[in-house]
């Protein structure tokens, strides 16, 4: 048997197309790790909060839920849980409150529902009442008593469901499929 010599040509065609096929490789991983930096740099982060300041220069009493991630948290579902019955509006949950025709026009409410967007970096007021002793009340009634459960989405898709009443932030706000 004889040898044949690979020529050079041959030897660098060979190089050429194995080079060709790596750069490919590395382009599509590029590609995948600009797709991953996009989907996490817009990532909306829910919260909700008790605050008894309710402006500059007045006391009271107001919930809230605040974007504080990356990007704006479009609404999908929104379920108020409270002494074991579900409602979809703050406006529905708040006569079941005891006393609170007493508070009614003291009370201002804001709409959380399907299709509102929170931008990045804002919050509504669900619910806020002004004055100290109409404050306390409403505290007392929903502080720590009124699970807020919201499903959100990212410019991307991306779907969470946020619970209030969870330990930490990173159990607040759980990725759905």
């Amino acid at each position: 048997m004889t040898r044949q010599r690979v020529s050079v040509d041959i030897l660098l065609s060979i190089t050429a197309v194995i080079t060709s096929v790596c750069a490919l490789g590395i382009t599509f991983y590029q590609a995948y790790l600009q797709r991953t930096q996009q989907y996490a740099s817009v990532i909306p982060i829910l919260q909700t909060f008790n605050t008894s300041g309710i402006d500059d220069d007045k006391t009271g009493y107001a919930f809230v839920v605040a974007n504080k991630g990356l990007g704006p948290a479009f609404i999908e579902a929104v379920t108020l849980d409270y002494e074991g019955k579900s409602y979809d509006d703050i406006d529905k949950l708040l006569p079941q409150l005891k006393d609170s025709t007493a508070f009614a026009n003291h009370v201002t409410t804001s709409t959380l529902s399907k299709g509102l967007v929170i931008p990045q970096g804002e919050s509504i007021r669900l619910v806020e009442i002004a004055g100290g002793r109409e404050g306390s009340w409403l505290r007392r009634k929903i502080a720590d008593r009124m699970k807020v459960t919201i499903v959100y989405r990212s410019v991307y898709k991306q779907k969470w469901r946020f619970t209030n009443q969870s330990e930490t932030i990173d159990d607040a706000n759980v990725e759905l499929e």
